[in-house]
């Protein structure tokens, strides 16, 4: 890396007191570590290169810095300064402010200004390059680089940071080492950072990598154009450096083994990338290795310098690389004989600007099982092995002897696999002994098609057919075999459940083996823990958890199988399962600062992002980033992200939603899409859903300006609260019928009732206790009975179940759970649907939101200050017999159980170092009850009996403790028992 990254020195401000975010307040010359320690520094001149002064930012900036330590030991030392990183498996993170007075908050410049921020940036020395004399946006192109150097000793050190447009896989003699970057706004370009040392030899070397430019956008890509940059260097004993920072020293030529047809090929959808077709016999083998002769490669072209357009900064990547693994197939479901049958509809790819979706197409009779995999699979004849041969079928599935194939004219073999359960990741396999024109199909799918249409339920036993074009996917790739042995891993990630390989013109035979997956998704830890005395809850909750890790990679996304978008909706429920499952803050901070620079100048925020998409601007997201931006300071205390994204938040509320109200004081008529749920809710005019959401977002807008010193403008919100809430009572209140109505418009109140107008105005006090009750009737587990627009997805569910936990409604809550999600268990799902019915995606995180409430509501757990420093454990029975779990905190996990039997309520709870508890212990349906702590008739020290707190009403014999000090503890209530109801 460069020797330095910023030329002056800051002052180092502890961002807050957590272990996890804590650091000593000392002065620290910025620059560059050695590699081995593996810390990135990043600048915030390189964030803020050449912004001019601008009106409405402050004239001195803020700049939040995240250093993150790869693995890096308890303490580093770092110009003599001690820095104290306590443990946070993969990574250890610690969080800067820096420059000094902190007096201004950190300003987000707007998307407009990245126009000024074109301009070499410090501390880089490589040049952007791309492949000589290649268009700038080519759809569907791999490009190969290479950079070979001689090392006369073994090096001392060797880093380098990298980054491409769009996505590169980087090799260092052979290996790979990593992949990147991570999705982002290409205005604020993520590099990544590696230690080449452990993979450096002496004599020759090479650093190589293959890279894919999409040339079109995605909902996980901006569209950019072509380029690759890696800057850094090798350092030897002696401090002799080596640089390897691209430039036209390097060779660079296309990767014509990936095929491409004229204009770039089909593409798996409009939300995806393209389906792959990789033919080895085209393959430069051994590009990756010193040995390989490069001689006749041309040289790379140099496109500009780091800040050039499209990508004026260059920002360190923000969350750990993710976690790949290994994963095996479960079994070989059927083995059977196929007829490849003619494709003759292929889609052409949508325009750049995307305008045009997919809807283009072109009709072309095809001969030859070719172009589209995944129709030809779709439409093959299946019959029983008759002409083609396998043996040892099961072998393919692990690594080893493998299975032998032979096909027959006409006849192809093919196999279909299940791996238990929906995975994600990168599927690979390996073929020895081919001759050269083999074909291995694959295909994958979510679940198997019924002979009757829709999808088979998995519970039901029986084998369906698998369609990789279902729903308009072309969800299938192709490899052609080159003579010898091969292997061959995609280069883009898939999800699926089931996968179908099918072998074709292999008359002589091949072996085919290593058929599974590169295991990938955002390096979770299973910290939360849920378990209780009813096993479908428990079911349920390890489902939810399964959804939402397979829905974290590099950003949070709806779904991994059909979109991979960070849509907002699904962000926000995802995080909240996360704190409670995971308890990772990166992935969301990230997300929210991403949200965040999707700002357009009139304040509205996109719904999916990073996306050039310009469909996805939605008014309820924006709102829901609001108070999500509240629920992360809350969760984990980091006020520094509050401070940096609050001008955001003031944009919004003040320059988009404010002068959109109506003479009645309501939003109204708003000109962007509002989605609120997949159901019928009625949204003209003025929306009393919408509206919902705006009172929830300003009194978020309100703690979040008394938290930054915002007082005036947290005052004007809180006022601007109530007097929508009063509109809203006034406006959609209909007594005879005793509920709200979905809006008013065209001078009238719509005739919809909903429980999403209705489960909101319970959830955010809107309704006032009389109001309450009688809405509440509208909420029910089942579809039956009332006229009303029932929640239409387990998204909105998260919402109306809110509803019922704030109105005490623990019971029917469960009832509701256990219902609709256990709908899902008995057809065989092993992950959350978007929608109540197996029709849409069927690995929807925005559905799992029960993983978060069971530990929440029914342990109890929950934080009652910022970062979990105060936290209760008031558990809610229902008619459980008995629960356990942990849910994680910044300072460790909070481990609680209860158990009932007749006369006697035991609880445990376990309180970290650091943090206060308060205990409610329920004596509920006890006579005469007493509670012991520790068994104990006194109190052990630490522990008190407190009459009341502030904010939480207590029910009839419910007892509160507080607990100042760490340890476990141990509570009994005993009594007579009467009933087991809360």
């Amino acid at each position: 890396m460069a020797a330095s990254l910023v030329d002056r020195t800051a002052r180092v401000t502890a961002l807050d007191t957590q272990p996890r975010y804590s650091m000593l307040n000392e002065r620290l010359a910025l620059g560059t570590t050695r590699s081995r320690s593996k810390v990135i520094v990043s600048a915030a001149a390189n964030l803020f290169h050449g912004l001019a002064p601008t009106p409405g930012l402050p004239k001195r900036l803020d700049c939040c810095v995240v250093e993150f330590a790869w693995q890096a030991p308890q303490r580093l030392t770092k110009s003599g300064v001690r820095v104290r990183t306590p443990r946070y498996s993969p990574m250890r993170t610690v969080f800067f402010l820096l420059a000094a007075p902190m007096a201004a908050v950190f300003a987000l410049p707007s998307p407009s200004l990245s126009r000024k921020l074109s301009g070499p940036l410090p501390g880089w020395t490589a040049r952007w390059i791309w492949v000589a004399g290649a268009e700038e946006r080519p759809r569907n192109y791999y490009a190969l680089f290479r950079k070979t150097f001689n090392l006369p000793a073994l090096p001392r050190a060797a880093s380098v940071r990298v980054t491409a447009d769009s996505r590169y896989q980087l090799f260092v003699n052979g290996t790979r080492v990593g992949r990147g970057p991570a999705r982002c706004d290409r205005r604020w370009q993520s590099y990544d950072e590696y230690d080449l040392t452990p993979h450096l030899k002496l004599g020759g070397n090479v650093v190589a990598a293959l890279v894919h430019h999409y040339g079109e956008f995605t909902f996980q890509y901006m569209l950019g154009r072509g380029g690759f940059l890696l800057d850094g260097e090798v350092v030897l004993p002696g401090e002799e450096r080596v640089p390897l920072h691209t430039d036209a020293s390097w060779r660079a030529r296309p990767a014509t083994a990936w095929q491409r047809p004229p204009g770039g090929g089909p593409r798996i959808n409009i939300m995806l990338g393209y389906h792959e077709v990789y033919d080895a016999r085209q393959e430069e083998v051994g590009w990756q290795s010193a040995r390989f002769d490069d001689s006749g490669w041309p040289r790379a072209a140099e496109i500009g310098p780091p800040g050039m357009e499209p990508w004026p900064r260059l920002v360190p990547r923000e969350i750990p690389p993710m976690a790949e693994r290994p994963m095996a197939a479960v079994r070989v479901l059927e083995i059977a004989e196929v007829e490849p049958a003619a494709a003759p509809r292929v889609n052409l790819p949508s325009p750049a600007d995307g305008k045009a979706g997919s809807a283009a197409s072109l009709t072309q009779p095809e001969s030859q099982p070719q172009d589209l995999p995944s129709q030809i699979m779709a439409k093959e004849a299946r019959r029983p092995l008759v002409q083609g041969k396998v043996s040892r079928p099961e072998a393919i599935l692990r690594r080893g002897a493998g299975a032998t194939v032979h096909t027959a004219p006409g006849a192809d073999v093919s196999f279909l696999i299940d791996f238990g359960r929906e995975v994600t990741g990168y599927p690979h396999f390996r073929v020895r002994g081919a001759r050269g024109g083999e074909i291995i199909d694959m295909g994958y799918g979510e679940a198997l098609d019924a002979p009757g249409g829709g999808f088979l339920p998995p519970a039901s036993g029986q084998i369906g057919r698998l369609d990789p074009d279902h729903g308009g996917m072309h969800y299938a790739d192709r490899f052609i075999c080159r003579p010898g042995s091969q292997e061959f891993q995609t280069f883009d990630k898939r999800a699926f459940r089931y996968m179908q390989v099918d072998v074709r013109h292999a008359p002589e035979g091949i072996r085919l083996d290593d058929v599974g997956l590169l295991f990938s998704t955002y390096p979770v830890e299973y910290r939360g823990e849920f378990r209780c005395s009813d096993e479908r809850l428990n079911q349920i909750w390890e489902m939810g958890r399964w959804t939402v890790q397979l829905n974290m990679e590099d950003g949070y996304t709806d779904c991994p199988h059909r979109e991979r978008g960070q849509w907002w909706g699904d962000v926000r429920v995802e995080a909240l399962i996360n704190y409670y499952a995971f308890g990772d803050p990166l992935l969301m901070r990230k997300a929210l600062r991403q949200k965040a620079q999707s700002q357009s100048e009139e304040g509205i925020t996109w719904g999916v992002y990073p996306t050039s998409w310009e469909g996805g601007r939605l008014s309820d997201f924006t709102l829901i980033w609001i108070y999500s931006l509240w629920e992360y300071y809350w969760f984990t205390g980091d006020l520094s992200l509050a401070r940096e994204l609050y001008p955001n938040v003031r944009r919004a509320l003040d320059v988009f939603f404010e002068p959109r109200r109506s003479a009645a004081g309501l939003l109204a008529d708003l000109p962007y899409w509002v989605l609120i749920d997949w159901a019928g809710v009625d949204k003209r005019g003025e929306g009393a859903a919408l509206n919902a959401f705006y009172i929830h977002a300003l009194e978020a807008a309100r703690d979040l300006g008394r938290l930054v010193g915002d007082s005036a403008a947290a005052d004007r919100y809180a006022a601007l609260a109530e007097q929508v809430r009063t509109a809203f009572n006034r406006r959609f209140w209909d007594e005879a019928q005793g509920c709200y109505r979905d809006c008013f418009a065209d001078g009238k109140l719509s005739d919809t009732v909903s429980e999403q107008t209705n489960s909101l105005a319970v959830l955010w006090d809107i309704a006032d206790e009389g109001r309450r009750r009688r809405v509440l009737d509208r909420i029910r587990p089942d579809y039956a009975a009332a006229p009303t627009v029932r929640a239409g997805s387990p998204y909105f569910s998260f919402y109306v179940l809110a509803a019922l936990y704030r109105a005490d409604r623990h019971e029917q809550a469960l009832a509701y759970i256990r219902e609709r999600w256990g709908r899902m268990l008995d057809w065989g799902a092993t992950t959350c649907w978007e929608v109540w019915e197996p029709t849409n995606s069927l690995c929807h995180g925005w559905s799992a939101g029960p993983t978060h409430d069971l530990p929440a509501e029914f342990l109890g757990v929950k934080p009652l200050a910022a970062g979990w420093r105060e936290f209760l454990v008031r558990p809610r029975m229902a008619d459980l017999r008995w629960a356990r779990g942990a849910v994680p905190t910044p300072w460790g996990e909070i481990h609680t159980r209860w158990q009932r039997a007749p006369h006697r309520i035991e609880m445990a709870v376990t309180v970290p170092p650091g943090t206060t508890a308060m205990v409610v212990v329920p004596t509920t349906g006890l006579r005469t009850p007493e509670v012991r702590v520790n068994g104990e008739v006194r109190r052990p020290r630490g522990v008190d009996l407190l009459p009341a707190l502030p904010g939480l009403t207590l029910r009839e014999g419910e007892r509160l403790f507080r607990v100042t000090r760490p340890g476990s503890y141990r509570f009994v209530a005993k009594g007579s028992f009467s009933s087991i109801r809360d």
